[in-house]
């Protein structure tokens, strides 16, 4: 959604929770509320599991899970620190 939009949704959602069932909108703004465009559909369905019932079944997995590669260790950076200055304070009136 637009920014300019979001204030109009933000007020009609005020509107809507304090009761007010009818508004008066220009036609200007009106062009503006279109449908937002529908996503394109997945090519194939999404695959859900239920997994209390699949513990519950006694069944174990066919095909074993892919075991993860073991990540490269990044070597170490050690940057050396300049020697700290010496400083020397004059002596004070404490």
């Amino acid at each position: 959604m637009p920014t300019g939009l979001d204030a109009v949704y933000e007020e009609l959602k005020r509107l809507q929770l304090e009761g007010m069932d009818r508004v008066f909108i220009e036609d200007r703004t009106m062009a503006l509320l279109q449908p937002a465009p529908e996503p394109p559909h997945p090519k194939a369905p999404p695959v859900t599991i239920d997994l209390q019932s699949a513990v519950n079944s006694g069944n174990k997995p066919t095909e074993l899970a892919p075991k993860p590669t073991p990540r490269k260790k990044a070597p170490a950076v050690t940057t050396s620190l300049p020697e700290a200055p010496t400083i020397e304070l004059p002596s004070g009136d404490a």
